[in-house]
């Protein structure tokens, strides 16, 4: 069954083969090209959301003097830095080095957070966060640190592995349990919504998922919260979804 909505086309399998042949590089829905990433989701009713939105896992709630106020954007700019500051540092300590992390860095874009934030980020008035943050960011998504970065391959197969392990792992599984694989057309993105590309040759999770990253920068006012949604799916213009029930 094809579903098309006001952005999102969906196209639904009802059987693996049916799956398998939607995701297939010939299938006119999935054009072959450079311009189409994927990403797998365990469940097809999943937003296009940030490790560090869900649920309680932005840094800012283990902050006692910033989480009563969760929704102020310099506040959880602050907490990011902090966690991604005690990130580094750990790094550090184990002798793991990250590209770009540098003492200059360090001291410019993370030994301070109040100073950065004042200093650096609000004098730019740019859309949080700057460039110089996205190697950390990259290798801390891949450590497991919640982040605003999405990841995505460049194979369907590879996103189609990912969200059916992930559904395989839970307790719990509905009837009607639907796995998705989400195909962004890169032509059609926002303009605060980049690609980040990181060289396979420093990170071997990245080669061998053929991997790249999503990014939503957000502007923000201090005092107030950040500008628009946080979900990517609201700030793109082309996505295709292929669904697949759990038989």
């Amino acid at each position: 069954m094809i579903k098309t909505s006001d952005v999102i086309p969906e196209f639904r399998a009802e059987s693996a083969l049916e799956f398998w042949e939607f995701l297939s590089p010939h299938r006119y829905i999935l054009w072959s090209g450079e311009r189409l990433y994927f990403r797998g989701q365990s469940d097809s009713t999943w937003h296009l959301e940030p490790s560090i939105f869900r649920g309680n896992n932005h840094p800012i709630y283990s902050q006692p003097l910033t989480k009563s106020d969760t929704d102020r954007a310099d506040y959880q700019i602050i907490a990011e830095i902090g966690a991604l500051k005690t990130f580094a540092d750990h790094c550090d300590s184990c002798g793991l080095q990250v590209p770009g992390i540098t003492a200059k860095f360090k001291h410019e874009y993370l030994d301070d957070p109040h100073s950065i934030l004042s200093d650096i980020i609000v004098t730019r008035k740019s859309p949080w966060p700057p460039e110089e943050y996205y190697d950390l960011l990259s290798v801390a998504q891949h450590h497991g640190l919640p982040t605003r970065l999405l990841d995505w391959t460049g194979s369907p197969y590879i996103a189609a592995f990912f969200a059916a392990s992930e559904l395989v792992l839970k307790d719990e599984i509905s009837s009607d349990a639907r796995i998705a694989i989400w195909a962004l057309d890169t032509q059609s993105l926002a303009r605060d919504v980049e690609i980040i590309r990181v060289p396979g040759s420093s990170n071997q999770n990245i080669a061998a998922q053929q991997g790249v990253f999503t990014l939503l920068r957000q502007r923000y006012t201090v005092g107030e919260g950040f500008e628009g949604t946080h979900l990517v799916n609201e700030h793109i213009k082309m996505l295709v979804t292929v669904q697949a029930s759990r038989g």
